[in-house]
Order: structure tokens, then C-alpha cells, then sequence
């Protein structure tokens, strides 16, 4: 293999690839999710014949916290709701703002593209902890 072909072997394979790393690491659009859930229990019931799972996800105990405005709440107000909840400290210059730019990814993204499905998302609730 002579010098040039070799030369433009590697332009070809390690640039697409150089070039897709650091459009990873510095992309602000992508959001990396766990890859895994982890559920309670999964129930299986016969229902006209057929098999239906259903996942019973972890539930937690009712807390009572003050909000922003001083306000006592607490988690049984928002019974029958898909909590979506982060922690996060209010002077962390690092993982924070990621985290924060990713939850309103999350609540944009449930919100309707076409009105004219008149869904309700109100079901889910997004939650922020600040654990300073």
C-alpha cells in the first residue's frame, strides 16, 4: 500500500470518527438516559384471553417539604401523578445546569406538537430537590 492510499485510508476512517466524538461530548441536545429501569413487581393477568403485564413501580412514602414560597407540601398532594424528580445544589457549577437543561428537555418533549390530539399531560409532575 503506498503512502498516499494509506494517508487517505486514514483520513477516511478516523476523521468521520474523530469528528462524531466531538460532536458528542460538546453536543447540548443530547440526553442521556439510564438504560436501565427498575421496577417492584410485574403483574400478569388474563384479560379476554390474552396475557397483560403490568409493572408496579416503586412507591415512597409521603414527605412534607417547604417550597420556594414557604409553603408546607407534601407528595400526597400530588397523588394519582407521574412524579419525575431530580436532586440537585443550587451552587453547582457542574452536573447541575446539565440536569436542569434535561428535565426541561423532558417536560417540553410530553408537551402536544398538534392540539387537536387534546391529550392531558397533567399527569406528570416534574420535581426539583435542592439539597444544599
Amino acid at each position: 500500500m503506498s503512502r498516499k492510499s494509506w494517508l487517505a485510508f486514514c483520513i477516511a476512517i478516523f476523521l468521520p470518527v474523530v469528528g462524531y466524538l466531538i460532536a458528542d461530548r460538546f453536543s447540548q441536545d443530547a440526553i442521556h438516559m439510564p438504560h436501565r429501569y427498575y421496577f417492584d413487581t410485574v403483574l400478569t393477568t388474563t384479560k379476554n384471553g390474552k396475557q397483560v403485564d403490568d409493572t408496579v413501580w416503586h412507591k415512597v412514602n409521603n414527605v412534607v417539604l417547604t417550597n420556594q414560597l414557604g409553603k408546607q407540601v407534601s407528595l400526597d398532594d400530588l397523588k394519582g401523578r407521574v412524579l419525575v424528580a431530580d436532586f440537585f445544589f443550587t451552587h453547582c457549577p457542574s452536573i447541575c445546569p446539565t440536569i436542569t437543561r434535561n428535565m426541561k428537555k423532558l417536560q417540553d418533549a410530553l408537551k402536544l406538537k398538534d392540539d387537536r390530539l387534546r391529550v392531558d399531560t397533567a399527569f406528570v409532575q416534574f420535581l426539583s430537590f435542592t439539597v444544599d
